[in-house]
């Protein structure tokens, strides 16, 4: 079960947020969900190059260096507004890997990150900051963070909110 105090980090985020902005609360979430796949799709493209150096095999990334999330979640509001503007390119672009299913998903990505685009800057800043001070590196970490993300799905969202909570694999 996932710690109550990183969830009500989350949701002091997503007050000020919509303080901030009329963001709907399914944005929110979806946009979350969003943040942890990118963080997500950093380490899995770290491990793929890794791979393939040790193979002595190129390869080929999926997404310019600039967007992984190691290079820009640390960056200053102006340069995320930036990033976030240019990255549903970038992430729609990676279709044309249409064999990987990563890049299939990058590129669905696109209109997920176009919306936290409209997110106030400093919510994006602090949404970003608190995914990256989530550990993530055990299997236990990423079954915390799903755990976080469905409660956050099951307050925030409407109705249908159950149609998108994660299927619980043990």
């Amino acid at each position: 079960m996932a710690d109550v105090s990183t969830q009500n980090s989350l949701w002091k985020i997503y007050d000020r947020a919509r303080v901030a902005s009329p963001l709907a609360s399914r944005e929110f979430s979806v946009g979350v969900a969003a943040m942890i796949f990118l963080r997500w799709a950093d380490f899995e493209e770290a491990e793929r190059e890794a791979n393939a150096a040790a193979a002595g095999v190129e390869y080929e990334r999926l997404l310019p260096t600039e967007f992984h999330w190691r290079s820009w979640f640390d960056s200053h509001p102006p340069e995320l507004e930036r990033i976030f503007q240019e990255l549903p390119s970038a992430l729609r672009r990676s279709a044309n890997s249409s064999h990987d299913t990563m890049a299939i998903q990058f590129h669905r990505l696109g209109p997920v990150v176009e919306t936290l685009s409209r997110f106030p800057t400093e919510a994006l800043a602090s949404l970003i900051q608190w995914v990256s001070d989530q550990p993530f590196e055990t299997r236990h970490d990423r079954i915390a963070i799903r755990d976080i993300l469905d409660a956050l799905l099951m307050k925030s969202a409407d109705r249908y909110a159950r149609e998108f909570l994660t299927p619980v694999v043990d």
